[in-house]
Parts: structure tokens; sequence; C-alpha cells
């Protein structure tokens, strides 16, 4: 079933509801290597996949941090990208809050999703310039597009070297 309603000029489509369960720790959106399941549980062993939405108004870029070139969303009004929104719990939080770098590298901004007001990371302004990431980090990003049937335009422009590692 599809669902779609507006939140504060965005527009979210549900793609899949993972759980029908009441949320009881704070929701987190992921767009990047996040969305990785088994990253997830390494980095944030309590958390809950919950939900696989398009987030509108959103559009991806790469931007260089000092520890490699990462993707970033950043507000687009035309534009719109994957997202996975994940039940974490403050454990969880403060694991994402050391691994994303923050405040340094990204911050945290509240978006809608169809559960309700969400967090989100979005790199701060002083970070880097504009680059191509590792094929280390975007490759299983791409892979996870291709499983999941996402539209791969998102992701052509940071992908120098396209191809299914699976």
């Amino acid at each position: 079933m599809v669902l779609c309603f507006r939140a504060e000029h965005h527009f979210v489509i549900v793609k899949q509801m993972i759980s029908e369960r009441k949320c009881m720790g704070r929701l987190y959106v992921a767009y990047g290597s996040n969305m990785i399941e088994e990253q997830m549980q390494v980095r944030c062993p309590k958390a809950h996949l919950v939900s696989k939405e398009i987030l509108s108004g959103y559009q991806l870029e790469c931007r260089d941090i000092y520890s490699g070139v990462y993707l970033n969303a950043i507000e687009d009004t035309s534009s719109s990208i994957p997202v996975y929104v994940w039940e974490i719990e403050d454990e969880d939080e403060e694991n994402l809050d050391v691994y994303e770098g923050y405040p340094q590298s990204y911050i945290k901004v509240e978006v809608p999703t169809s559960l309700g007001s969400a967090m989100m990371y979005v790199m701060s302004d002083n970070v880097g310039e504009c680059g191509i990431p590792a094929k280390e980090y975007i490759q299983p990003i791409y892979d996870l597009y291709l499983d999941e049937g996402y539209s791969l335009d998102v992701l052509d422009r940071f992908m120098p070297y396209p191809e299914r590692s699976k």
C-alpha cells in the first residue's frame, strides 16, 4: 500500500512499512551507508528498521570531510531521495553522533516521515568541497539502490565506476 502526506512543504511517499508496532524510541532517517542493515547492526545494535520511504525536498551531494568523501542531503524542493527510517535508542544515537562526527562534521535536523518527525544528519557548513567518494563507500549504497529498485539517477554522478559488486 502507498500512502502520501504533506508536512512542512515536504511530501513523503511511503514505499513500505516495515513494522506495525508503535515506536518507542527516537526516529532517525538514513540516506547513505546507514541504509545498509548490516552496517547499522554494527553501529546501532538496538536500532529497528521501521519504514522505507521517499523523502521529497532533498537531493544528495558528496562532500569532503576530514576522513573522506561522503553523501550529504541538501534541501532542494524539486528533488527526492530514498531513505530508511530507523527507531533508535539513546545509546544508538550516541554511537551515531560519534560515527557522524556530530556536531563538527554533521548537524541534526528534523524531517517529516509517515511516522512523525525524525532526526536526520546533514553536513555542517564548515565541511569541504564536493568530491567523488571512494568505491568502498559508495558501491554498497549503489547495490542497495539496485536491490530496492530505486532510481540510480540519484547516485550516477558519484559513480565513475558503476558496476554491481554482488
